[in-house]
């Protein structure tokens, strides 16, 4: 998966069942979708844009949690800190783009 630098009018609107490709190989289906506000992958999470109050807006990933109790393990012992490691960094690049002068 790579970054975008600008907004890709082709990517703005998605189809539940839709595949997104995270890996040429590979992709998960839409769950949910409402255009700039939300997109949910299957077995995967979600990405939501929440407005506050004072005008700005809040990006919020939310996970699935797994049922079955050895992959929940599995999950934990050898997924979650590279993950956190790497949800990190790509929330903190959207935070750079968004934030740079002209960028809206």
């Amino acid at each position: 998966m790579r970054n975008a630098d600008r907004i890709h009018p082709e990517w703005q609107h998605r189809e539940v069942g839709e595949k997104v490709m995270l890996h040429p190989l590979n992709g998960l289906p839409v769950k949910r979708f409402e255009p700039g506000r939300e997109i949910a992958l299957e077995g995967w999470g979600s990405f939501s844009v929440e407005p506050l109050r004072w005008g700005g807006s809040r990006v919020v990933c939310r996970g699935e949690g797994h049922i079955n109790p050895l992959y929940r393990a599995y999950y934990v012992g050898f997924l979650e800190l590279p993950h956190f490691l790497m949800e990190r960094r790509m929330l903190l690049g959207i935070k750079q783009r968004v934030e740079q002068p002209g960028a809206r």
